[in-house]
């Protein structure tokens, strides 16, 4: 079987992930393509895809919507990754990604977050947003801060290791 890790990747986040899911399974038969570089005319040779985004304002990229738009059909099965800034997801940063793949024959068979720090955005305006918090918010803030900073690392690129050792275990 065929596997294929895409994702879309704006400060290198994701991109360290897709590249751990790839490492992780490296032995089998797998390509490692960023999502403006996935021709979708191949997507169906794929029994399995690793589809990863950043994650901003609750949602996955755009970009993950208008490839998957153009496939008229997908009898692959999905593993949906992403990373963000906050310490927990709060919402369901695929839940449209996830609609349009059922909708056109394909399975969610696993998904993965991570958080990511927040390198997106320079240091000058994370204080500048930070000043603008009342004074207990901008404590949690900055103590949020603390917990996302240099990640993912290495202990987030070993879970994501594992995750795509267990998303092909699923299929067995």
């Amino acid at each position: 079987m065929k596997i294929l890790v895409s994702y879309f990747s704006k400060t290198g986040n994701t991109k360290k992930i897709a590249e751990s899911i790839y490492e992780a399974l490296k032995s089998h038969d797998i390509d490692i393509i960023p999502i403006d570089k996935l021709d979708i005319s191949t997507i169906n040779s794929y029994g399995l895809i690793f589809l990863g985004s950043v994650v901003y304002a609750s949602r996955a990229d755009k970009s993950l919507l208008r490839i998957l738009k153009n496939a008229e059909h997908l009898n692959s099965k999905f593993a949906l990754f992403c990373t963000h800034a906050s310490l927990k997801l709060y919402q369901k940063p695929f839940a449209k990604v996830e609609k349009l793949i059922e909708s056109k024959g394909g399975k969610i068979i696993n998904e993965f977050d991570c958080i990511g720090d927040n390198i997106g955005i320079p240091k000058e305006k994370q204080l500048e947003m930070l000043n603008a918090l009342p004074p207990d918010q901008r404590k949690k803030a900055e103590e949020d801060m603390k917990k996302i900073k240099d990640r993912p690392n290495m202990e987030d690129l070993e879970k994501a290791m594992e995750f795509a050792k267990l998303t092909l275990n699923k299929l067995n």
